[in-house]
């Protein structure tokens, strides 16, 4: 056991050390619990995989604090177009350049191992999370308050035992963790083989563009990414039924991208045949044992949404298992986690199934072409409905994050924790006193002010996950919504 870790009981073990289980973690370490991360793979994987994020995720990562750092290392994704074989724009989703509501700019690209890197290191600022890589799960004992987690040491075949109140399976499409819940993926239709060639420049390639293209119309319909610091991505579907070890030949792929760039400017840093899938878990909670990230959901990549949507994940469920372990809440309000987060998941496959079909079907000669190009606009799913609270038309969407009187942005006070936007007549009626519960007065605030007004009320109450549980309009109503079993227990238990 000493081999292994400082205690042989967790809060939480998360199995993964991919983007979803690194955010979970430090969301968790955020509120010290006691949190073992294990993977079996002793160094990072260092190749690109996912390459684009939004500004939802930057203010994941504000609350963690590392958005500053990465912002320096990404940069503004200036949007996506689809075209046809003549280069005729089909469809248009440009991203606009200036900050927005979420107080960052709606789009960015980056290199996943930098996040990674960002999100590891920062971890060691908890001491109450333990990293252990090269150690993988096989066995898992769900007990009536415990987990039973066997542990491999893979280096020196060892196995040990530890137990925690949950386990969190983060470990990707062939999840282990799923397949001891014995959950199935439910397939949404979508199953394709495409060649991924990521390439680093020797020259300067401006003329190529910084927008996403897919190209449309073609008897093989590809995309065009452009990453940072001189990397782009060429996707190519595969509609043959060449060999795969013939297709990933260099010569093959260097073929496939003359088109655009030949091998005296740049270098190939990686290619890779992907099957394009879209899943989702049938559940993604079964007793002690959860699921999060593409052990939970797969999506196709034509969205750039397949690791926000993970990440989302480790946002919303992280601030449940707190209240749980905390004694605020009991085991079943971790069942608002899968009733909130699978609708909205599937939201995102769902468009983006729909943008993977466009690039084989829309063509020059396409009815909605002479119309004029399709226009896309961002999507802004609600999550599910997992508590009965009065409905308002803003409830269960992401907040707005207002810049305060100070400059400061909302995010950076309130941290991981529930905040409060009052009117300021409503603020003189209330009493409440809560370190758990920040409060903002809008009579200081007047980007407050203005948002009140604009959805019509006189109180927002917003979650760790900057979600908005609910509003009020007078008094009785914001008593109704904070006396919510959760609040509640948040509010006698400081």
């Amino acid at each position: 056991m000493s081999n292994l870790s400082k205690t042989d009981n967790y809060d939480v073990v998360i199995v993964g050390m991919g983007p979803t289980g690194l955010v979970l973690a430090n969301l968790l370490g955020l509120e010290k619990l006691n949190v073992l991360v294990i993977d079996k793979f002793l160094s990072p994987y260092d190749l690109p995989r996912a390459v684009h994020l939004d500004d939802e995720i930057m203010r994941i990562l504000q609350v963690i604090g590392v958005a500053s750092e990465m912002e320096k290392i990404m940069r503004p994704n200036l949007g996506m177009r689809f075209v046809d074989a003549d280069n005729n724009l089909l469809l248009d989703w440009p991203r606009p350049q200036e900050i927005g509501k979420n107080g960052w700019k709606p789009s960015y690209k980056f290199h996943q191992p930098d996040l990674e890197r960002v999100l590891y290191k920062n971890l060691k600022k908890f001491p109450s999370v333990e990293i252990r890589k090269g150690f993988e799960a096989t066995e898992v004992k769900n007990e009536d308050e415990k987990v039973e987690v066997t542990i491999l040491k893979l280096e020196k075949n060892d196995v040990c035992r530890v137990k925690c109140d949950f386990i969190v399976g983060c470990d990707g499409a062939r999840s282990f963790i799923r397949k001891k819940m014995g959950v199935e993926y439910e397939e949404m239709g979508f199953f394709e083989d495409w060649l991924v060639v990521d390439i680093i420049l020797k020259k300067d390639r401006s003329d190529l563009g910084l927008f996403s293209i897919q190209f449309c119309g073609t008897s093989q319909p590809a995309t065009y990414s452009p990453g940072t610091r001189g990397r782009l991505r060429w996707e190519f579907a595969l509609k043959d039924q060449k060999n795969h070890e013939d297709i990933l030949k260099t010569d093959y792929v260097w073929n496939l991208l003359s088109r655009w760039i030949t091998p005296d400017e740049a270098k190939i840093e990686r290619k890779a045949i992907y099957t394009f899938k879209s899943s989702l878990a049938e559940h993604w909670v079964k007793d002690r044992l959860i699921l999060a990230g593409d052990s939970a959901h797969l999506t196709p990549p034509f969205m750039g949404q397949g690791m926000c949507i993970g990440l989302r994940d480790a946002s919303n469920l992280a601030w449940k298992l707190i209240s749980v372990i905390r004694g605020q809440s009991d085991l079943s309000f971790l069942k608002s986690y899968e009733i909130e987060r699978r609708p909205h998941a599937k939201e995102y496959i769902s468009t983006a199934i729909k943008l993977g079909k466009m690039l084989g079907e829309l063509s020059s000669n396409s009815k909605k072409n002479k119309e004029g190009p399709i226009h896309m606009k961002s999507l802004a799913p609600k999550i599910g409905n997992a508590f009965s609270i009065k409905e308002e038309e803003f409830a269960r969407s992401l907040s707005l994050q207002p810049k305060l009187s100070n400059g400061q942005y909302v995010d950076d006070i309130v941290g991981y924790k529930f905040c409060l936007f009052l009117s300021e007549d409503l603020a003189s009626q209330f009493s409440g006193n809560n370190s758990n519960i920040i409060v903002f007065n809008s009579k200081d605030h007047p980007t407050i002010k203005e948002y009140l007004e604009h959805v019509s009320t006189k109180a927002l109450l917003i979650r760790p996950d900057k979600y908005i549980l609910g509003g009020a309009k007078n008094l009785s109503e914001l008593n109704e919504l904070l006396s919510l079993e959760f609040i509640n227990s948040i509010n006698n238990k400081i």
